[in-house]
């Protein structure tokens, strides 16, 4: 039996286009939009999308354009940053678009040979590390592909990823962090870039993380911040890790902590209207400011870096930082950790076999 077409409607009172589907034997509201040909065709993708969701097992007739539709919309969800979301869907567009070339229409027929193709067109386009993250992105997509069973394959499987050399990561030594904070010290900004910069500094914490604490989020009784999964303007914002953790204050900074603590607003960092600080404006005036103080012109997140080698060289124990930092493996804090050459030397300074080793009198004879 043919499925009736979804009509798009006015609901009484009200001057947005709608679609009354029936869900779970319910008719249920769903707003689309206030222009009417947008709404007839987000609600031809709406019943399209119903269409596939109904289809068990290996399904050969999953278009292209509609599974790439879903792909995203799980990105959304699972994906914990804006940077992160954006990437994968430019990546799967381009590719969208690069799919035009053949005579396709369902996700089931991209042949390894069309991915090579792509993957060698974007080899002359981009550099190896963001070839790497393409292809990763690629290999992701067909893998969930898979988990639906519209393809049998990951046709992305057999493409190795290029050798990539890591470079060592920017960051600041001691003395140039203190020139910067001295410097953005001095200045009258009208939202707290200096003292966003300083907890960074002090904390380790990644700026999406501070951006969005809330003064709930601090516990001046035990000099913590709580990093922990919360409502902001009715959605749900969570850390990268999505993990909560405990982050202490250390004395430099609770001044400022204090300070903006009695300051208006739910925000710790906040803008002039009340919202949290923009990434983009933070390293606007970071770089900036790292030019005027005659510093290494860094990134924001090297300042996580810069929180992680400060923290080795007061040999603070690698466990706690990893604890700070919201890291799941120590290999991860330990390519965050750069040794300045002045540091190994003087640890080293002191090395040799001329003088007799502590207790080793008391040591048995190894041979």
């Amino acid at each position: 039996m043919r499925r009736k077409k979804l009509n798009v409607i006015r609901r009484p009172g009200c001057k947005d286009w709608y679609i009354r589907p029936r869900i779970n034997g319910k008719s249920e509201w769903i707003r689309l939009s206030d222009n009417k040909a947008e709404s007839e065709r987000l609600a031809r993708n709406y019943e399209r999308s119903r269409m596939l969701k109904r289809v068990e097992g290996f399904n050969p007739h999953a278009e292209i354009g509609l599974v790439i539709d879903r792909y995203l919309r799980d990105k959304k969800i699972t994906l914990t940053t804006k940077k992160s979301i954006q990437r994968y869907e430019v990546v799967i567009r381009k590719f969208q678009e690069f799919l035009e070339r053949y005579a396709i229409r369902n996700v089931s027929e991209v042949k390894p040979e069309m991915i090579s193709d792509y993957l060698n067109w974007r080899e002359e386009e981009v550099a190896d590390r963001t070839w790497n993250i393409e292809r990763i992105v690629l290999s992701n997509f067909f893998k969930f592909c898979m988990n639906h069973e519209w393809v049998l394959k990951n046709p992305v499987k057999k493409i190795p990823m290029k050798n990539v050399i890591t470079s060592e990561p920017e960051h600041l030594n001691e003395a140039e962090a203190r020139k910067l904070l001295e410097y953005m010290k001095s200045k009258c900004y009208d939202v707290p870039y200096y003292e966003l910069i300083a907890t960074l500094l002090h904390t380790g914490m990644r700026l999406n993380e501070a951006c969005y604490l809330t003064k709930r989020d601090i516990d001046l009784k035990r000099w913590q911040i709580i990093v922990r999964e919360k409502v902001i303007d009715g959605k749900v914002w969570a850390a990268k890790t999505k993990e909560r953790r405990h982050i202490p204050i250390p004395l430099e900074i609770r001044g400022i902590v204090r300070q903006l603590m009695k300051a208006p607003g739910e925000f710790l960092f906040q803008n002039t209207n009340g919202r949290p600080m923009k990434d983009r404006k933070v390293l606007e005036r970071l770089q900036v400011a790292c030019k005027k103080a005659g510093v290494t012109r860094v990134h924001v997140h090297s300042l996580r870096h810069t929180f992680t080698s400060m923290s080795m060289e007061r040999g603070i124990d690698p466990r706690i930082t990893q604890k700070i930092l919201g890291h799941k493996s120590s290999a991860m804090t330990d390519r965050y950790t750069h040794m300045r050459p002045e540091f190994l030397g003087k640890v080293m300074e002191s090395f040799g076999y001329t003088q007799p080793i502590a207790n080793d009198e008391k040591s048995p004879d190894r041979g």
